[in-house]
C-alpha cells in the first residue's frame, strides 16, 4: 500500500471536534492580501489565444460562500477573468508554481447566484504539484479561474492559459462518486469529462485519513465496496486517461468520511490501576465485577502498566505499558506491543481502531491488530479522547501550546 500525499490538516479526513480548549493562543499577524484576493478584484487576462504571467497567493483568503476547489478547502484563493475571443478548446495550468496548487474555472455573476463550474483539477501528475484543466470554451463569455494552495498552501503562482495546442489527454471536471458512505455498502464512479481522443481510463481507489491518503490494494474497478478499515476515513477515486500522446490524472472530491454501526457489549468487569500490593512504582492492572466481587490481578510485571480501556465486545484491554500501548485478552494474556508510544487508548465502537495521546501533542489513531495508522496534529496538549458511536469523529480537550 503506497502513501500518496501527507495531509497538512486532518480536517478532510478523520474530522476532530474539539469540545473543550483551555486557553486561546493568539493568532500571529498575516502578511497583506494580494489585490486579486477577491473574486470581484480578479486580475484580467488577456484574451489572446495564449499568454502566460507569475504570481502569489500569499497572504490571500477565502471569502464567505466561496467555494472549495478541486474537492480541498485549500484556504488561499487568488482569482483571475478571462474571457476569450474566439471559442474552441482552451488549456489552463499551473506548471512552474511554487506549491501544491488547486485550479478551478467558473461561470457567473457572484457566489450568490451561485458560480458554475466548469473545470478543475488538483494535480494531472502522478505527483502532487501543478493542476491543468481543459474544456469547450465559448467566444466572450467570462470565465472566472481560481488558484488556490492545499491545505491553504502558498507561495510563488505560474499561470499559463491559451488554446490547446497538443494531443495530452486533458481533465474537464473530475470523477465522482456515489452510494451511501457506510462500512459494507458499494461506492461507484465516473472517469469524469476530459479532452482528448482515443482515451483509455484506468482507475485507483484511495483511503485518507488524517494526514496520509494511500492507495487501496486491488481496488481499481468502477466500484468499491467499503470494509471496516474504511471507517473514519475519507474514499477517492484517481482516474488517470492515457493515450498515443500521454496521460493525465485527475481525483474525485473526498466522500466525506465512512462512518460504521456501532457494537454495544461489555464484560462485566471493571478494571482500574493499582500499585498494591507491590507499592511504589509498580503499578499493575487489577479488575473486579461492578459489586466489588472477584477481584483479580490482570497485570503482574515490575513495569509502569496504566490506563486500561476495554474493546467494545469485552474480549481485549489496551493499556499503557512504560509509556507503550499494548493489547491483551481482558484476563491478562496474549499480550501484544503496538509499539507506539503513547498514553489514554480509547477504543473506536467498532473495535478496529485505537486512538491515543502520543506524548508530542498530536493524536494517533490505529490499527488495534497491527499498530499502523495515522498522526492528527494538534496544537497543544491532548486529554479526555473519546469516539462519536458511529467511529466517525473524536472528541477531546486541548490545552493549545504556550498556554499555561
Amino acid at each position: 500500500m503506497s502513501s500518496r500525499r501527507r495531509y497538512r490538516t486532518a480536517s478532510t479526513a478523520l474530522f476532530v471536534l474539539c469540545l473543550l480548549a483551555l486557553g486561546a493562543g493568539a493568532g500571529a499577524a498575516g502578511a497583506s492580501a494580494p489585490t486579486n484576493d477577491d473574486l470581484v478584484n480578479a486580475t484580467v487576462l488577456a484574451p489572446s489565444s495564449g499568454g502566460s504571467l507569475t504570481s502569489d497567493n500569499t497572504g490571500a483568503t477565502k471569502e464567505t460562500g466561496e467555494p472549495d476547489h478541486a474537492g480541498d478547502p485549500g484556504g488561499a484563493s487568488i482569482w483571475f477573468d478571462w474571457t476569450p475571443s474566439s471559442s474552441g478548446p482552451v488549456s489552463i495550468d499551473t506548471t512552474g508554481s511554487a506549491f501544491d496548487t488547486l485550479l478551478a474555472v467558473y461561470t457567473g455573476a457572484s457566489y450568490a447566484t451561485p458560480l458554475t463550474l466548469v473545470a478543475s483539477n488538483d494535480d494531472f501528475g502522478d505527483s502532487s504539484g501543478p493542476s491543468r484543466v481543459c474544456f469547450d470554451a465559448t467566444a466572450s463569455t467570462t470565465y472566472h479561474v481560481a488558484v488556490d494552495g492545499y491545505g491553504g498552501d502558498t507561495g510563488s503562482v505560474a499561470l499559463a492559459w491559451g488554446t490547446k495546442a497538443d494531443l495530452l489527454p486533458c481533465p474537464t471536471l473530475p470523477p465522482t462518486i456515489s452510494g451511501t458512505l457506510h462500512v459494507g455498502q458499494t461506492l461507484t464512479s465516473t472517469t469524469g469529462t476530459w479532452l482528448g481522443t482515443g482515451l483509455s481510463f484506468t482507475r485507483q481507489w484511495v483511503r485518507c485519513a488524517g494526514g496520509v491518503c494511500s492507495e487501496i490494494s486491488g481496488a481499481t474497478g468502477s466500484s468499491y465496496t467499503l470494509v471496516a478499515r474504511d471507517a473514519g476515513t475519507d474514499i477517492r477515486v484517481d482516474v488517470t486517461a492515457a493515450n498515443g500522446s500521454g496521460s493525465a490524472r485527475s481525483s474525485s472530491d473526498p466522500t466525506g468520511v465512512i462512518a460504521t454501526t456501532a457494537i454495544v457489549g461489555t464484560n462485566g468487569k471493571i478494571f482500574w490501576t493499582s500499585n498494591r500490593p507491590a507499592g511504589g512504582s509498580n503499578f499493575d492492572i487489577y479488575s473486579a465485577n461492578p459489586d466489588g466481587s472477584s477481584v483479580s490481578q490482570v497485570t503482574s510485571s515490575t513495569n509502569f502498566e496504566t490506563e486500561p480501556a476495554p474493546s467494545p465486545d469485552g474480549s481485549k484491554i489496551a493499556i499503557s505499558v512504560g509509556g507503550t500501548i499494548t493489547v491483551m485478552n481482558q484476563d491478562g494474556s496474549g499480550a501484544v506491543s503496538l509499539g507506539d508510544s503513547g498514553q489514554f487508548p480509547v477504543w473506536s465502537p467498532d473495535g478496529s481502531r485505537i486512538a491515543y495521546s502520543d506524548f508530542s501533542g498530536k493524536v494517533d489513531v490505529v490499527d488495534a491488530t497491527t499498530g499502523t495508522g495515522v498522526v492528527l496534529p494538534i496544537d497543544g496538549t491532548v486529554y479526555d479522547i473519546d469516539w462519536a458511536p458511529d467511529g466517525t469523529k473524536l472528541a477531546l480537550s486541548v490545552k493549545p501550546t504556550g498556554e499555561s
